[in-house]
């Protein structure tokens, strides 16, 4: 045990204080711009759009980063990043976001926007995820441009139908929610694919199973607006593995190109391939029994 101050002083600096100066901040005046973005942030801004700062982080071994700092206006959003001793900066159209991935592993989460100039990504402590949802919400908003449909009732906004995620509850129940959270307020589900786990090697001993591997769940969402895949961090797990987390890819459908099925054989995984502009492609695998896959595209296909 710790006898004085003194003893205590080190441990207490360089854990958790020194973890919470790289923690991200809401800044909400231009005074509150580090100097070295000034120069690059237009200060006549009215009002003040909404802007979280993300201090760099040289000590993590595995997500170090620079300082960055992302501004959220009505249609576009600015990104500005200091490298070494220069200030580099960004500005994309919302409508011209291909589409944006959230993810959350423990305490590490991150954003990535795709976009027709580039792909940006920011990372930060899951602990200020928050502070990050209405960027989310300002880009999903804008992406989807005019498939952006309020539906009303006597004035009032009705709440989405999320009826098709009910069954969730009984067979994936961390799904339900993720699936439930995705929809925006704006949006209506119009169908969904849930691919459960799929075995691919197993160990018994006398009838209780000691080692297990496979492939994890994952759900696919078509709503009025977006095409939502949630799936978990790794694609292959096993029954020792705890990490916990997911990713949340959203796809505005007016980038859409096209959207494929397809299978090498008769009971080979089936391929879901999303072509969306400037050859970018994503890719999702489901079983080729899987019906619910079948209906999602032919929903895709008739809008």
């Amino acid at each position: 045990m710790a006898k004085n101050f003194e003893d205590t002083k080190w441990h207490s600096y360089t854990s958790s204080t020194q973890t919470m100066r790289t923690w991200a901040i809401r800044l909400k005046t231009f005074e509150d711009v580090p100097e070295e973005f000034k120069s690059a942030f237009p200060d006549a801004a009215k009002p003040f759009p909404y802007t979280v700062l993300i201090p760099e982080d040289k000590l993590s071994r595995a997500n170090k980063r620079n300082k960055q700092m992302i501004c959220a206006y009505d249609d576009h959003f600015l990104l500005l990043e200091q490298i070494d001793d220069e200030t580099e900066s960004v500005s994309v159209q919302f409508a011209d976001v291909f589409y944006l991935e959230r993810g959350m592993i423990l305490l590490h989460s991150w954003l990535e926007i795709v976009t027709a100039s580039g792909s940006y990504t920011l990372t930060f402590n899951t602990t200020n995820e928050a502070l990050f949802n209405p960027i989310i919400e300002k880009i999903r908003q804008g992406m989807s441009g005019d498939r952006a449909l309020a539906v009303t009732n006597g004035g009032e906004k009705d709440t989405p139908d999320l009826a098709q995620f009910d069954y969730l509850e009984s067979v994936n129940y961390k799904y339900l929610n993720y699936g439930r959270k995705s929809i925006r307020p704006t949006d209506a589900v119009v169908s969904i694919a849930y691919q459960p786990e799929q075995t691919i090697k197993e160990l018994s001993f006398f009838q209780q199973t000691i080692f297990r591997r496979y492939k994890t769940s994952h759900l696919a969402i078509l709503t009025a607006q977006e095409l939502i895949l949630i799936r978990e961090p790794t694609s292959i797990r096993t029954n020792r593995d705890n990490t916990d987390g997911g990713i949340f890819t959203y796809i505005p459908r007016r980038q859409i190109r096209n959207m494929s099925l397809a299978a090498d054989g008769e009971n080979a995984p089936c391929i879901m391939e999303i072509a969306l502009p400037e050859n970018e492609f994503l890719a999702c695998e489901f079983s080729s029994a899987n019906e619910e896959l079948k209906r999602l595209q032919q929903a895709c296909e008739a809008a």
